[in-house]
């Protein structure tokens, strides 16, 4: 399997090994396309807990006149402390944000990989990409924006942790609010899902 994150060709044990446990990224992984799949490092007695979990993906656009935000949460299994996080920025420099949320308008599946103690793999979950359309949205909107500075991407999801400090509160955020202004003209749009596989 060949990664790419950030635009260069990484290795998966050595990026996950450096996490975490309870993070998550994600990175376009080529078989023989390109896909855009999400990476977890997560404690291997946790992993090995897991059964064929179902997943519940949730995610929003926060948007501005010149700026965009994606938010894309996921939760493995029932229990609350199995929630982790990945953000988008269309205008990443090298250009990973945009191929990855064109990746995630175009493909039919999408695919989660369980890294354990020390980056080792042990467990992959895919399920149906159901949120294409709303990927694609949040592609096209991007792309009218004129390109903004990771500072700038970096001060909003700061004010986004201040409006929700932990994990949970952004998840129910996430899933439960139709329409919320955050700082203002910034808007999030949710969408939640949930997969079993």
């Amino acid at each position: 399997m060949i990664l790419k994150l950030c635009g260069t060709v990484i290795d998966p044990k050595g990026l996950i090994s450096h996490m975490p446990p309870g993070s998550a990224t994600c990175a376009s992984v080529h078989r023989p396309e390109a896909h855009t799949d999400f990476m977890v490092r997560e404690d291997s007695r946790i992993i090995g807990r897991l059964h064929k979990p179902p997943i519940t993906f949730r995610g929003g656009a926060f948007y501005g006149p010149d700026i965009l935000l994606v938010a894309v949460m996921f939760q493995i299994g029932p229990h609350p402390d199995l929630i982790y996080e990945t953000w988008f920025n269309y205008y990443e420099p090298t250009g990973a944000g945009k191929k990855a949320l064109e990746g995630l308008a175009r493909q039919r599946t999408i695919a989660f990989h369980l890294y354990g103690d020390r980056g080792k793999w042990q467990a992959s979950i895919t399920i149906n990409n159901s949120r294409k359309d709303f990927f694609r949205a949040a592609a096209e909107r991007g792309a009218k924006i004129a390109p903004w500075s990771m500072t700038a991407f970096d001060g909003v999801r700061e004010s986004l942790y201040t409006l929700y400090p932990s994990p949970l509160a952004f998840w129910k955020a996430l899933g439960g609010i139709r329409s919320l202004r955050a700082r203002g003209e910034r808007a999030m749009v949710p969408f939640g899902s949930r997969s079993p596989v």
